[in-house]
């Protein structure tokens, strides 16, 4: 809900173990701690509104690290979430300050049946996809074959390059 928005924290925790909330670990500004109390909060991400900033993230976003680009990437779907495109950020900490986004098109993700549209969401971040001067990325795609009526979970890699400036 766009008039809930609160402040956001990043923690982290092996697959396994993401039903154990003692198995946590929280970014502190400076470390990762056991301690969800001590999470820092995320820095500059606007309110998701199309009033205030339609490049924000609408619901969920992830945040992961991406050793080719040396940068933590956060990758969401933005307003109003049903989209042909998925914005990625950068910053040196998993807490920010986050770069203005970038929006990546995405092809398959703006299909229709007559007068009714199929659109990607929940786009994220999935960097052990990606290679030099490529950054995996997922979404959902609501639809991937009219005969049956499908949609699917798809991966892919695009270009995408950090330049440090000043």
């Amino acid at each position: 809900f766009h008039n809930e928005w609160g402040s956001c924290t990043v923690g982290r925790v092996a697959a396994v173990d993401v039903d154990d909330g003692s198995a946590w670990q929280w970014w502190n500004g400076s470390s990762w701690s056991t301690d969800p109390a001590a999470a820092a909060s995320m820095l500059g991400i606007p309110d998701p509104s199309p009033t205030t900033d339609s490049k924000a993230p609408v619901a969920a976003f992830n945040v992961a690290w991406d050793p080719a680009l040396d940068r933590f990437v956060m990758a969401y779907s933005p307003w109003p979430g049903y989209t042909s495109e998925v914005m990625l950020r950068v910053a040196r900490t998993p807490t920010g300050p986050w770069s203005e986004p970038v929006s990546i098109a995405m092809s398959g993700c703006q299909d229709s049946i007559g007068p009714v549209g199929y659109f990607c969401y929940a786009a994220g971040a999935h960097t052990a996809l990606g290679t030099p001067g490529q950054i995996g990325l997922g979404l959902y795609d609501q639809l991937v074959s009219a005969a049956p009526l499908r949609g699917s979970y798809r991966y892919t890699r695009v270009p995408f390059v950090v330049s440090a400036l000043g």
